[in-house]
């Protein structure tokens, strides 16, 4: 099966004009240039710090129901888990240890009918409840960015093919 590009649609905004959105040789990452905390959670205007908005108006990508295999590790501990849902800017990750919130942390997860892992180099921990918590993505390569736009793609045309049957 050939491999098709994600339309534009699915693929990130870019945070600086300096990178491209499609893979390079080059190794190039996606990283926020701006502290963690100072990004707008939405177009709308609403900033990380402000008054809590609802999860519909703070959502920035839709989030799509996953149980993928997964493991993380900090600077102190590397810990086998499950995603439970995705979407292009973060996870929500089920592990029978415990985070703190504003914890940085690498992920590593593997997609079905893909080889090898998808990389996360760097996400901070932005919520936690019992043995769930969901991370925002801080800094990921232009490869793994390209493979999570995909497959992402792809989960939401299964969608609508299920919806249409």
């Amino acid at each position: 099966m050939a491999s098709r590009e994600p339309s534009v649609a699915f693929l990130p905004r870019y945070l600086s004009t300096s990178q491209s959105p499609l893979p390079s040789g080059g190794g190039f990452r996606r990283i926020l240039s701006k502290p963690v905390g100072s990004y707008p959670d939405v177009a709308s205007g609403a900033y990380r710090g402000s008054p809590m908005k609802s999860l519909a108006t703070r959502r920035m990508y839709r989030r799509l129901m996953t149980n993928y295999p997964s493991c993380y590790h900090t600077s102190h501990s590397f810990c086998h888990s499950v995603v439970r849902d995705i979407s292009l800017n973060g996870l929500r990750i089920k592990s029978q240890t415990n985070l703190s919130r504003d914890a940085m942390v690498m992920v590593r997860l593997w997609l079905p009918d893909q080889q090898g892992s998808l990389d996360i180099d760097q996400a901070v921990v932005r919520w936690v409840r019992g043995q769930e918590f969901g991370v925002q993505f801080v800094s990921l390569s232009n490869e793994a960015d390209f493979r999570l736009a995909t497959h992402i793609e792809q989960l939401l045309r299964q969608q609508t093919i299920d919806i249409a049957v």
